[in-house]
């Protein structure tokens, strides 16, 4: 290669190695593991969202709903280590809540710190009665400080974890 063409994509490389990794690693909690429930939130025709940065933020706010058989209320203990878990709630018909929503990405926004969550939500056909779902994503920590989750293309919650 010769020495005009480096000149030239010397820009370009240097533009690459300067941004942060857009894309972390995340891994979706399937609701269906934990026997819990979302604690009632206000307004409940709202999206609820939280940040969860320790197995007793989790206990706050995930109450133990017991099953027979095997209970399992919530991640391993060892997640907490190096991970948080983001979560949004929503009150809903029901339906299979690993099925109600489901998680298109995790980005980290280029202009702030920022953690962006983009989901897909279909609700469930009419029912008699609702349900309250959510979608939990544990994340690398440390947190930013502004987490957006974002369903079907807009913004519906904004939570500025603390540190």
């Amino acid at each position: 290669m010769n020495a005009r063409a480096l000149i030239a994509i010397l820009p370009f490389v240097l533009a690459l190695a300067a941004c942060p990794a857009a894309n972390p690693p995340y891994t979706v909690l399937n609701p269906n593991d934990y026997h819990v429930f979302v604690a009632p939130w206000s307004p409940a025709d709202q999206p609820f969202c939280a940040a969860f940065q320790s197995a007793a933020d989790w206990e706050a706010r995930m109450h133990p709903a017991a099953v027979m058989g095997e209970n399992k209320f919530a991640p391993p203990s060892e997640i907490w280590r190096d991970h948080a878990v983001v979560l949004m709630a929503r009150e809903t018909n029901p339906g299979d809540p690993a099925q109600l929503f489901t998680v298109t990405g995790v980005t980290k926004s280029t202009d702030a710190d920022a953690l962006d969550v983009h989901t897909t939500f279909t609700p469930a056909a009419q029912s008699t009665y609702t349900i309250v779902a959510y979608v939990a994503v544990a994340v690398p920590r440390p947190l930013p400080h502004v987490v957006h989750f974002n369903e079907n293309g807009r913004d519906v919650c904004e939570i500025r974890p603390a540190s």
